[in-house]
């Protein structure tokens, strides 16, 4: 088996480069993190990461550590599970410049696509040039304001482990947003609902970036609750709450219904009613999941 390996990253790496980059520039020292989707946890036995034409092993948390090729632009990860085929997934990092901890990336049996669109809290606007990384995964969204992200870790018989996989979205301008997908893979895509970000600056919105907030409880079984904003029976906004237990939308004045439902863990609150006489009114609304 371990020679099937072996072979398979060799024939990898011959045919597209090893992990991009390099260039004669000298090595810095690449860390990271692989988690095996399924058990949440470093692969075990461990998997081979490969960057540039330099490879290491992951420890028993599934950490590495590669002296990799300065300017290197992609890290390969072949990992072989006990009675399973083997996989392999190639990621896109930044260019390498110096030190650098790359962070986490999930690796699983299947790989789905994660598509959504990145608009804006104040007038639903497109984004353009925001930046989404979602399980290791990197995207831009395009004029639309959507993403699209291949080949991301995924398990069918595991649902719930990618429901719990956090992205994050960042803008310049714009403060950033942590997401949760809200549902599973339906023929190997993934939807992310819309997502609102809020300006940073200027009066619109004031203050504190957001009209209409407030803190789910209890807090350990906040994350991943998705908090819909309604105006006339009609969705308008959503919200995927994250470890901060706290969600948030900037609106126009008018009158809203609030519904908060978790998907991972199938708690839920009741409705909430808003009405907001001016964008520049702040109504908080704390509520507890049952």
């Amino acid at each position: 088996m371990r020679l099937i390996l072996l072979f398979l990253i060799a024939a990898l790496l011959a045919g597209c480069g090893g992990g991009g980059g390099g260039g004669g520039l000298g090595n810095v020292a690449a860390t990271g993190r692989i988690i095996w989707l399924s058990s949440g946890t470093g692969p075990n036995p461990p998997a081979t990461v490969q960057i540039g034409n330099l490879s290491a092993q992951t420890d028993t948390g599934g950490n590495f550590q590669i002296a990799a090729p300065a300017g290197s632009t992609s890290l390969l990860v072949v990992y072989q599970p006990v009675g399973g085929s083997a996989v392999t997934f190639r990621f896109d990092i930044p260019p390498l410049q110096a030190n650098q901890d790359l962070g986490d990336f999930y690796i699983g049996p299947e790989k789905i696509t994660v598509t959504g669109r990145v608009l804006s809290a104040v007038d639903g606007s497109a984004i353009p040039g925001a930046s989404v990384r979602f399980a290791g995964r990197m995207g831009v969204t395009d004029a639309s304001g959507r993403f699209n992200l291949p080949e991301v870790a995924y398990d069918s018989g595991n649902v719930a482990a990618f429901l719990g996989l956090e992205g994050r979205v960042t803008k310049t301008g714009f403060f950033a947003r942590d997401f949760f997908p809200s549902a599973g893979a339906v023929a190997g895509v993934v939807t992310i609902e819309d997502l609102s970000l809020s300006p940073e600056g200027g009066t619109s919105p004031p203050g504190n970036p957001a009209n209409i907030e407030g803190f789910i409880s209890p807090a350990g079984s906040a994350p991943g609750t998705v908090v819909k904003l309604l105006q006339n029976g009609t969705p308008v906004r959503q919200f995927t709450v994250g470890s901060d237990a706290h969600y948030g939308f900037f609106v126009v004045a008018g009158s809203y219904v609030i519904q908060y439902h978790n998907l991972i863990n199938g708690l839920s609150a009741p409705d909430e009613s808003v009405t907001l006489a001016g964008a520049n009114q702040v109504v908080r609304r704390d509520v507890t999941l049952r």
